[in-house]
């Protein structure tokens, strides 16, 4: 009887055997369904791309993987978790965003190659930072680009001003101090790279950096049922979107750098050795740094977010390789309030004309992007012929002022940074070569750790930017090396780079703050600050601090226009001899003309005091005699 029934058995596992084949041939997939069978209840990823080929239904398409497959192990074969990532980024989103798209069956050149201009941007080379950190640690002679984190061609063979034609990759870590720190620590934030780790600025690589969005945690969200939801590392939902807010932004544009992510939205970094310059005591901790709340951007408080003045080319490029952002970037100021002398034109530097911005009843307003809101754009330009200019603010020596030097109160300002590099250890991500698709993390030789000597957030130091118009300017890498051996030796202590120029490699870079504010600067906050005008403010001695410099921190250049500080920026520098003294000689009017709106003295009544008026004079000429003894 025994052996019956276990011949029984045995025939019937046999039929179930044979027959599972068959009964896989009928229903492909889990429950018959394909991905969707696992992933009932995922979102839609986007319902242009839906409506277009069937975005919601074909997920091979974007993941690849084998849809008909039985089993999760089997589905998941050749799966790519983020089509966005650019390793892989000719299989997905080029197929229908850039020159050699296949789905759609048309080809894209220009404005919409996408992928073709992301591949080049600053986002996706980190040029900019590469070259301002080589170039203050002597690594490289010239401020222009030579590296990127991936080798890279100019798209059409022709370079404006700041483009180059081409970057090879960084040299490895071995290679030099500045390339160890900048793949052990710099290099967190480009498209190359994703960051699942980091609480705070938990985001994917390449397209999904922007495009999908994560929150603070990086926990999901999603109505997908397969997707762990008290796991860091995932996006909130199964989107892509253009409706990028400006959580998404700050991921990448927080510390570091200019800050201009946290100065806009009114967040300040706080760590440093000798405290800050501020009296808030209202903190929090965010993107691994300790914060204290300031007053936010006036465009952030009234609901303007990042990508309502930042268009596509500001964001994904022009397909030009540039050195730094400030000639990728298009936008300025007078696009949208216009000037003292010219009205607004809707227009970038570029010539790109505004697409969120509309004229009604005569008047121009801006459509926001994310929340689809109107905002009046007011104008600066008054017509000739207004009697109400208030002509002391028009003055020609303010015609050379960008808008955001009065009108950015206050900047962050890190000084002194102490680096160290430690050869006994190794940093356990290189993020030049980054995280990805098919790409774990390696490790990159030498540990880097540094601590910032002073935090301050006050009002800027002014020089000549770019456009020969004065700027606000910020300290950027105000480097401190020391180096520690593979068996923990100091074999290099409190070293200053030197740069190519015969300069200090710290640095004092020209800046959009990103914090604008209705109220402008006084007079005196730039007539009568020596800080302000990049002459020091001796705030704190760097000799007695065991460091060989004779100069405070804050300063850019001597009494006699010589300069100190160096910048990782072509075409910017302090203020000259000249212009120094044209400066300091105002300081004696504004005894009498304390306020920017005031034409006349506030003691005397208009028409008192007429031109050439004798006593007038006199007083001029006492105060320069005074200023030359």
């Amino acid at each position: 009887m025994v052996r019956v029934i276990v011949a029984v058995l045995l025939v019937i596992v046999l039929l179930a055997l044979v027959q599972q084949p068959a009964a896989q041939e009928k229903e492909p997939g889990a429950r018959g369904e394909g991905c969707l069978g696992c992933h009932k209840g995922i979102e839609t990823i986007n319902q242009k791309m839906a409506a277009a080929w069937g975005a919601d239904k074909k997920c091979e398409i974007c993941h690849q993987g084998q849809p008909s497959a039985a089993s999760e192990l089997e589905a998941h074969a050749g799966l790519i978790a983020n089509p966005g990532d650019l390793r892989v980024i000719d299989q997905t989103c080029g197929k229908c965003h850039s020159d050699y798209g296949e789905i759609l069956r048309v080809k894209v050149q220009g404005i919409d190659d996408h992928v073709g201009r992301v591949m080049r941007s600053l986002m996706a080379t980190a040029a900019g930072e590469i070259a301002g950190t080589r170039y203050l640690w002597n690594t490289q002679e010239t401020r222009s680009a030579i590296h990127g984190v991936r080798a890279v061609l100019d798209m059409d063979h022709e370079q404006p001003e700041g483009a180059v034609a081409l970057l090879t990759e960084l040299p490895p870590a071995s290679n030099s101090d500045a390339d160890s720190l900048l793949r052990g620590a710099c290099l967190r934030c480009h498209l190359w790279t994703e960051d699942k780790t980091t609480p705070g600025v938990f985001r994917p690589a390449g397209c999904s950096a922007c495009h999908v969005l994560y929150g603070e945690t990086g926990l999901s969200q999603s109505g997908d049922p397969a997707m762990p939801k008290d796991k860091p590392g995932h996006p909130l939902r199964h989107e892509i979107t253009t409706r990028i807010p400006d959580t998404q932004c700050l991921l990448c544009h927080n510390d570091g750098g200019t800050r201009i992510g946290l100065s806009y939205v009114g967040l300040a970094v706080t760590d440093s050795r000798l405290g800050r310059t501020t009296s808030e005591t209202d903190e929090t901790s965010l993107y691994g740094a300790r914060l204290m709340h300031v007053k936010p951007d006036v465009h952030y408080r009234r609901g303007i977010g990042c990508i309502d003045c930042h268009d596509s080319i500001d964001l994904h490029g022009d397909g030009n390789v540039y050195s730094h952002q400030e000639y990728q970037v298009g936008i300025r100021c007078e696009s949208c309030h216009g000037s003292s002398s010219k009205k607004p034109t809707f227009r970038t530097e570029r010539g790109d004309a505004l697409a969120n911005v509309a004229m009604t009843d005569g008047k121009p307003y801006l459509r926001t992007k994310v929340f689809e809101e109107e905002h009046r754009i007011p104008v600066v330009y008054l017509s000739d012929t207004d009697s109400s200019r208030p002509a002391g603010i028009w003055h020609k020596g303010h015609l050379r002022l960008e808008c955001y030097t009065c009108h950015s109160l206050n900047v962050p300002q890190c000084y002194v940074c102490h680096m160290t590099r430690d050869d006994g250890r190794v940093s356990p991500v290189d993020w030049a070569t980054g995280i990805g698709e098919g790409q774990l993390p390696r490790s990159s030789a030498g540990m880097w750790s540094g601590s910032a000597l002073y935090q301050a957030w006050d009002n800027p130091i002014l020089g000549i930017g770019r456009r020969d118009r004065i700027s606000p300017f910020m300290p950027g890498g105000q480097a401190i090396l020391d180096r520690l051996s593979s068996g923990g030796e100091k074999i290099v202590s409190n070293h200053v780079f030197k740069t190519s120029a015969g300069l200090y490699g710290f640095s004092m870079n020209p800046v959009q703050p990103h914090n604008i504010s209705a109220e402008s600067r006084t007079c005196p906050s730039c007539h009568s600050n020596k800080k302000t005008l990049g002459l020091g403010s001796d705030f704190a001695d760097l000799k007695r601090l065991g460091l060989s410099l004779n100069f405070s921190p804050d300063s850019f250049v001597n009494e006699e226009g010589g300069r100190i500080q160096d910048s990782g920026h072509e075409g910017v520098r302090p203020f000259n001899g000249e212009e120094l003294a044209g400066l300091l000689r105002t300081d004696s009017c504004i005894v009498c003309h304390k306020e920017p709106m005031e034409m006349f003295p506030s003691r005397f009544t208009p028409g008192s005091l007429k031109e050439g008026d004798r006593s007038h004079e006199e007083a001029i000429k006492k105060s320069f005699q005074a200023e030359k003894e």
